[in-house]
């Protein structure tokens, strides 16, 4: 019987990272046990806090991912104070860029799926922070190289680890569904607050101040806004909670350059997206581009939705559905496994011949 544990990142919000940790723990089993360099305890509600999870003093510090990257300079030591026994056959690692780096004896099989980079293109750091910066990615590519089994999504790994299997990532859609047109007015409209500056946000409510949309997503960052406007704030509600939000709505404005987990919860419920550009979902059906100068603009702009099959929407996000990432990850856990149980096999036998020899 193999020993398998997961590591990761952090512990710190319900989002589609927690979602594919969810997954893959429920692919290895109901005990498997979690070892993280964050873990905010009670604030995941759900599957990850009825295992046994164990973190690091950072825990006491970050609160958010954006705090994790702040104290970005921190991770090694923390990591390196985070050691899974030898005893651990297998460590499945899920990895936004730091988890690769806990301690994980040599002989154990290390599968890290590196999902996003999210220290990859911070902008506007200062001299001291670009160092670190510069830092914590030449640990991130060292201990990358330990991984006997590389997944990823990010074009610059895969260009520097041969070895390396693409696999795109995933979010849980099944409560976004194409509802019938006659029960809504599409009289309003979405947009994804969390990659907009407090400025952006500002000049946008000042715009469309008489027109029906809401902001949704983590809005902490646009502060005052909040405050002065809060009928334009939607937050970051369960699945429960937005998905009728998106069902009714005209569309949705999306500017994520990452992975776009908003625009395809539109798309599952059949309404179309706006966007900057985004390498998951590359314009046409269902994905329309936003003029250059859209959050310049002082006047209004009138977006076009073009004629589409909800239907026809809704399939471009399913190759992004959780279901089929379970069975890929599965797959693959499978074979890994197989083989860790013929190479017991092979030294236990191995081993009782030499005995017999003696």
């Amino acid at each position: 019987m193999l020993k398998v544990v997961v590591s990761c990142d952090a512990v710190v919000e319900r989002d589609f990272y927690i979602e594919c940790l969810e997954t893959m723990m429920g692919v290895i089993g109901e005990n498997v046990e979690l070892y993280t360099l964050v873990h905010r305890q009670g604030q995941v509600i759900g599957p990850v806090e009825q295992r046994k999870i164990h973190s690091t003093f950072l825990s006491k510090m970050v609160k958010s991912w954006d705090e994790l990257l702040d104290k970005s300079h921190l991770i090694h030591g923390a990591a390196q104070g985070l050691f899974i026994p030898c005893s651990v056959d297998l460590v499945v690692n899920l990895s936004r860029g730091f988890s690769q780096e806990i301690k994980v004896c040599d002989k154990t099989h290390l599968f890290t799926y590196l999902i996003e980079d999210i220290n990859q293109g911070k902008k506007n750091l200062s001299l001291l922070k670009r160092f670190f910066s510069s830092f914590v990615r030449s640990k991130q590519m060292k201990y990358l190289k330990r991984a006997d089994t590389l997944w990823t999504n990010e074009e610059y790994i895969l260009s520097q680890f041969p070895n390396a299997k693409q696999v795109t990532p995933a979010t849980s859609l099944k409560d976004y569904k194409v509802l019938p047109e006659g029960m809504f007015k599409r009289d309003y409209f979405l947009i994804n607050c969390e990659p907009l500056s407090i400025e952006e946000a500002r000049l946008f409510i000042e715009t469309y101040k008489d027109h029906k949309f809401k902001f949704i997503g983590k809005e902490d960052h646009l502060g005052e806004l909040l405050g002065q406007y809060p009928q334009f704030f939607f937050g970051n509600k369960c699945s429960g909670e937005l998905a009728p939000l998106y069902a009714g709505a005209n569309y949705v404005i999306d500017t994520e350059v990452k992975f776009p987990h908003f625009a395809l919860k539109a798309l599952s419920c059949g309404r179309p997206v706006f966007t900057i550009g985004n390498k998951f979902l590359p314009f046409g059906l269902g994905v329309h581009k936003l003029n250059d100068d859209f959050f310049t603009q002082t006047t209004p702009v009138a977006l076009d939705v073009p004629e589409e099959d909800p239907k026809k929407r809704h399939g471009i996000s399913a190759n992004y559905e959780m279901v089929k990432f379970k069975h890929i990850f599965h797959r693959e856990f499978q074979k890994i496994c197989d083989e860790l149980e013929a190479k017991k096999a092979s030294q236990a036998s191995k081993s009782n011949d030499s005995c017999c020899e003696a």
